[in-house]
């Protein structure tokens, strides 16, 4: 299964706009990983993986180059099962705290495969 996130293609974080693979299950939920590695002009995480996982103390969705990182990138409040079924909003880190991001989407399929291998 291929996950991406996309609506965040410019600007901070922009590498999470990406696709993800599944990796794992931990505590019934899947862990994804990033296709792409985070790009050198993030210092303190150059060159690291990045995953999307269920934070199970936060009670959320987040994505991090750490699991179980109290301080992500981004996250979504929810507890459900499988992210394909995430309907709350994501946050992405900010200079301070984080901010509301209502153009970060999540989207499931094979399709997605396709697209991002060819671009």
């Amino acid at each position: 299964m291929i996950v991406s996130l996309v609506g965040r293609e410019r600007g901070r974080f922009a590498f999470i706009a990406s696709a993800y693979d599944f990796s794992a299950v931990v505590d019934s939920r899947p862990i994804y990983k990033n296709r792409k590695l985070v790009p050198s002009n993030y210092a303190e995480m150059a060159g690291k993986e990045v995953f999307l996982y269920y934070h199970a103390s936060a009670g959320a969705w987040a994505i991090s180059a750490m699991m179980g990182s109290n301080l992500p990138i981004a996250f979504a409040k929810s507890t459900v099962l499988k992210p394909s079924d995430i309907k709350s909003p994501w946050y992405i880190r900010a200079e301070v705290g984080y901010a509301l991001d209502t153009q970060l989407e999540l989207i499931i399929g094979w399709l997605l495969s396709f697209i991002f291998t060819v671009q």
